[in-house]
């Protein structure tokens, strides 16, 4: 085991920095739903609070470049070859998680 570290900063309502061993984000949003940007890629998470139920739906284009660069050569070609599958459900949660993040800035701006 090892060290690690983390620490966030809020911006803004609804806008946090994140910070740690491994890098930067910018989450996005609040209790309910999520949007998590990184340079490893987007991550929307949405939730029932008090719950403890979520779905996080992720759009990793960074780690699947890495992931299909250090495997073997044949396994090289076949990862570029074939384009990213992404789920409907996902792809929906990642437009209403834009769509809040849109509403949280304007009315950041208005109010």
């Amino acid at each position: 085991m090892g060290f690690g570290f983390r620490k966030s900063f809020k911006v803004a309502p609804g806008i946090k920095i994140n910070t740690g061993k491994r890098g930067a984000s910018i989450s996005l949003g609040g209790k309910g739903l999520t949007t998590n940007i990184s340079e490893r890629g987007t991550r929307v998470t949405a939730s029932i609070p008090k719950t403890g139920l979520s779905y996080t739906a992720t759009s990793n284009t960074k780690t699947k470049a890495k992931v299909a660069s250090r495997s073997r050569p044949e396994v090289r070609q076949q990862a570029e070859v074939k384009p990213a599958k992404r789920s409907i459900l996902g792809t929906i949660f990642i437009w209403i998680g834009i769509l809040t993040v849109g509403f949280l800035i304007i009315g950041a701006i208005a109010g």
